[in-house]
Parts: structure tokens; C-alpha cells; sequence
């Protein structure tokens, strides 16, 4: 686990393991939000997660796509589309 310091001053706890052979990366959160404690805490949890065969990293992803799918439309998504038009007609093309 290490801190990644950004020449703009922005600050990432970041973790390297290994998975299935492969060097992997995975952020921890953003630093002075996440503090060392809490950054400890999360590199424990990866540590069991990869003890039990889960790639933490593909975990996550699973978690993020289930919370979009699962997220209602907001009408700041729909105000930029055009309205819903009823009564379309569909005719048939005969060739």
C-alpha cells in the first residue's frame, strides 16, 4: 500500500496485488477523506477478499454496475432529450 502524490497536490492511497499471475492496481480512496486507519482497514478487507479467491477489483466493478442499473432516471438525465411522441405510425415497405 502505498500514497500516490500528484504534481497538482492531489493525494491517492493505491494497492498493488497480485491476481491469477497478474500485477493489479486498486484505489483505496482519496487522501485526507481516507486517513491511514481507514486506508489499513480496506488493504485488510482486499487482503481476505483475495484469501478467498475474489479479485477485489472485479468485485468492485460488479458493485458499480449493479448500483447504475439498479438507479432510477433522474430528470437531469431526461431534460436534455427530446419528448416521448405517442401515435407512431409504422408502414410497411413493399418491395
Amino acid at each position: 500500500m502505498h500514497l500516490l502524490v500528484h504534481p497538482n497536490g492531489s493525494k491517492y492511497w493505491r494497492l498493488q496485488y497480485r491476481y491469477e499471475g497478474k500485477q493489479k492496481m486498486l484505489a483505496l480512496g482519496v487522501y485526507p477523506e481516507i486517513t491511514l486507519a481507514d486506508a489499513r482497514v480496506r488493504r485488510d478487507e482486499t487482503r481476505k477478499l483475495l484469501a478467498n479467491g475474489v479479485d477485489p477489483g472485479d468485485k468492485r466493478k460488479m458493485i458499480r454496475l449493479n448500483r447504475v442499473k439498479h438507479e432510477p432516471l433522474k430528470k437531469s438525465r431526461l431534460s436534455g432529450m427530446a419528448p416521448i411522441k405517442s401515435g407512431l405510425k409504422i408502414t410497411p415497405i413493399v418491395c
